[in-house]
């Protein structure tokens, strides 16, 4: 199997990229290092120094992934706070294009990284079932529902595999811990 890790030489996306690989994979890493750091990226893994905001499609059409995991995004919810154009641009914006992108050059599955805390904000049902309502209590939520919900559409409409993952309190070796 192909696959294109954005976000791949961050926390998260670096272990994802050496999962693929030692499974035997082929993997296209695509960061624009704002925060991932290129000696996290595997030396197996093609790398790609991008913005998920800027054209994508020439990435996809070389690498011709079979999935895509999308791992990229602005994580820190203060800054979502304090700038909440940014916080859109990449993380519904970026989604967006890279849906986009992926549904111009066929891509079948895409493989989202949300949120689970940040989706339902303070709650007291505690694990939180998937059916809970979801009430943001910030723009980084906010932002990550609407990815979901642009994800849905692009599995109705251009036919893509579609699945979020929430991610909840992850944690471990090469973890920046200024998110």
């Amino acid at each position: 199997m192909r696959a294109l890790v954005t976000g791949g030489a961050g926390f998260i996306g670096s272990h994802l990229a050496e999962a693929l690989l030692v499974d035997g994979h082929e993997v296209t890493v695509v960061d624009d290092l704002s925060r991932g750091r290129r000696s996290q990226v595997p030396p197996a893994a093609r790398f790609v120094q991008a913005d998920v905001s800027g054209d994508l499609g020439g990435i996809l059409h070389a690498a011709r992934p079979d999935l895509v995991f999308h791992e990229a995004a602005q994580i820190d919810v203060r800054r979502s706070l304090a700038d909440p154009a940014l916080d859109t641009r990449v993380n519904v914006l970026g989604t967006v294009n890279l849906l986009q992108a992926c549904a111009a050059t066929e891509v079948p599955r895409f493989v989202f990284a949300s949120s689970g805390g940040a989706l339902y904000g303070d709650t007291e049902a505690i694990p939180t079932p998937e059916s809970h309502p979801q009430l943001p209590a910030s723009n980084y939520g906010a932002a990550k529902a609407a990815a979901e919900l642009y994800g849905n559409v692009y599995s109705q409409v251009y036919g893509i595999e579609f699945v979020a993952l929430r991610y909840a309190n992850v944690y471990g070796p090469r973890q920046d811990g200024t998110g």
